[in-house]
């Protein structure tokens, strides 16, 4: 994990976001983003997703790349670090969003869907090259992973100040966030 965490070279180029649409075309982008990987992969993603990118995500570990897999998921999954993340209570948000998935390789570009397996909502996502939008998704993934370490050594506490998942605080923040629909 640390040469993950290594500082990364300054990029001042801006570049272009490229949307896509549509399940397959999204699924398609995500594996390729994957499959692409040398070094280092960042992915968060949604356990109905896993079954289109386990196999990439096997084949590129095997082939030396540190992959950092944050899910909800209890699946046991054949990969070095997996990262249980806390999803109770956040049903409403999936089935109006999607299932949110985020990708990022080598430092270098970052890939963020929302896909519907249910045709009458539209999958999109957006890839890009832009070393902010890299940055942000990279630290958020990471974040969740300490945020993951947090809640493995101090469930108890958590759970007790805050209600089971931090309940009151995302109610608090659920009002704010779904008052806006």
């Amino acid at each position: 994990m640390k040469d993950a965490l290594k500082p990364r070279p300054k990029q001042h180029n801006v570049e272009m976001i490229w949307n896509i649409i549509g399940y397959d075309n999204v699924l398609l982008k995500a594996k390729s983003v994957i499959d692409n990987s040398e070094k280092v992969l960042f992915i968060a993603a949604a356990e109905n997703e896993m079954p289109h990118f386990i196999d990439s995500l096997i084949g590129v570990e095997k082939n030396g790349v540190d992959v950092f897999y944050l899910t909800t998921s209890r699946q046991p999954y054949p990969l070095k670090n997996v990262f249980r993340h806390e999803a109770e209570g956040t049903e409403k948000k999936v089935s109006d969003l999607g299932n949110f998935t985020a990708i990022v390789s080598d430092h270098k570009e970052v890939f963020l869907g929302s896909l519907f397996q249910d045709t009458r909502k539209q999958s999109h996502a957006i890839w890009t090259q832009n070393a902010l939008i890299i940055r942000i998704t990279e630290e958020y993934i990471l974040h969740e992973i300490h945020v993951t370490h947090i809640f493995d050594k101090f469930r108890t506490q958590l759970n007790a100040e805050f209600g089971p998942n931090l309940a009151k605080i995302r109610r608090k923040l659920g009002e704010l966030y779904f008052s806006q629909d």
